[in-house]
């Protein structure tokens, strides 16, 4: 999705909650933009790197955002992903603002020194707009907790002091929350379970089909197979698996950890990425790339409930599909908050210098995602609305009040 696509649903969004014209206009425009070029001595020589930063807005709280590193980066995507961060913050109630970073290069390409020294160009050009309580890093797309790590010790170099809050996702060693790794995944369950329990009353076991068996693919099809549900079918670049009876993915991920691919050696069938996402189940989950259910495939699914875990996976003509088909779509902006939350947790414990038990974090995690697909179910029975519909309402809702608070009006 472009910038455009962002601002047309925030005005869209807007105007059903009929808000102050000026208002919208506050709501639509990013407070700072910055651009800048890394000039770093590589593998490769002397090479130049186009690198961003987008605050959009900091209303509720600092501005907090991902840092990708990734060849297609560009200013358009940096706009709509802190726009997006926005409104994602807004909705699960962290007091976070929106901004997204990134540098336009190929990481594939480059050795770990190199990556060490184009973090740390970042940090440096970057810095005087970065802080604890100003602007707080996380990682995204090709960046980790290494390069999380470089980038705290190039800032708290520059600083010249300890300010371990001022970048997320980091190691355990240095600062780091438990239970990050698991995060995206685990919001995801609580989130399946609660609207499961909000529909049935109880839960039952689902049959699961996975798209995605990455870090967070493999997470939650551990996870929930673990709470008794039936994993039916998992897939990743090179293909997927399936049996109706069910599996234990662990068996799966063994194979893929040892290079191989996922169903050799497996008593399973083989199924195709594309024909993954029509196979019959109870739920489909989302945990690879963007814009995979389109208006060309979408009348094919036959799940009952979609969990978007990858951002923008189902296009805006899915959707209108999925409406009229009565097919559930948990979206990114709910299913994939967990990851949000735990970085904002280790963002609490860093500047309290108190560091919280697994299952503190998992507790207090479930409580604030399960509140928050409270909290849409109200805005989705006020305006009959789907889940992502009654999000953005919830989201713009908060933001708009925060702007009106502070005068901006």
């Amino acid at each position: 999705m472009s910038f455009d696509n962002i601002k047309k649903r925030i005005k869209d969004t807007a105007e059903i909650l009929q808000l102050n014209p000026i208002l919208i206009d506050v709501l639509l425009e990013p407070d700072k933009v910055i651009q800048v070029e890394l000039e770093v001595e590589t593998s490769h020589g002397k090479e130049s790197f186009a690198a961003y930063r987008v605050q959009f807005e900091n209303m509720r709280g600092p501005y907090k955002g991902g840092v990708r590193f990734h060849q297609n980066t560009s200013l358009d995507e940096m706009l709509f992903l802190a726009a997006n961060m926005s409104i994602k913050n807004s909705i699960i109630g962290i007091p976070f603002g929106g901004s997204m970073g990134g540098v336009s290069i190929d990481s594939k390409k480059y050795t770990s020194e190199d990556m060490e020294k184009i973090s740390r160009s970042f940090v440096q050009k970057i810095f005087p707009h970065m802080g604890i309580d100003k602007d707080v890093f996380t990682p995204d797309l090709y960046t980790n907790e290494q390069v999380m790590s470089w980038m705290l010790d190039e800032y708290e170099k520059i600083a010249e002091k300890n300010v371990p809050g001022v970048i997320t996702g980091k190691p355990i060693l240095l600062g780091g929350s438990l239970g990050r790794h698991e995060a995206t995944a685990q919001g995801g369950i609580y989130m399946l379970h609660k609207y499961l329990a909000h529909i049935e009353g109880l839960q039952k076991q689902k049959k699961i089909v996975i798209q995605g068996f990455g870090k967070v693919g493999y997470s939650i099809a551990k996870l929930l197979y673990e709470a008794g549900h039936s994993i039916v079918a998992i897939s990743d670049s090179s293909g997927g698996v399936y049996d109706q009876k069910g599996f234990d993915p662990s068996r799966v991920i063994a194979n893929k950890n040892t290079g191989k691919k996922l169903g050799d050696g497996l008593k399973l069938n083989s199924v195709s990425n594309e024909d993954l996402l029509t196979l019959s189940c109870d739920v489909l989950i989302l945990a690879s790339l963007d814009n995979q259910l389109k208006a060309n495939n979408a009348n094919d699914v036959k799940a009952k409930i979609v969990l978007e875990i990858a951002n923008n996976s189902i296009t805006p003509e899915a959707n209108v599909v999925f409406d009229r088909k009565g097919i559930i779509v948990i979206p990114d902006v709910l299913a994939a908050s967990g990851g949000s939350v735990v970085s904002y947790f280790e963002w609490v414990q860093n500047k309290q210098q108190y560091y919280w038990t697994f299952d503190e974090v998992q507790e207090r995690l479930e409580k604030m995602v399960t509140k928050t697909l409270e909290e849409v179910f109200v805005f989705q029975r006020k305006y009959l609305v789907n889940l992502r519909d009654a999000s953005h309402l919830l989201a713009i809702g908060k933001l708009a009040e925060a702007a009106r608070l502070r005068g901006k009006k």
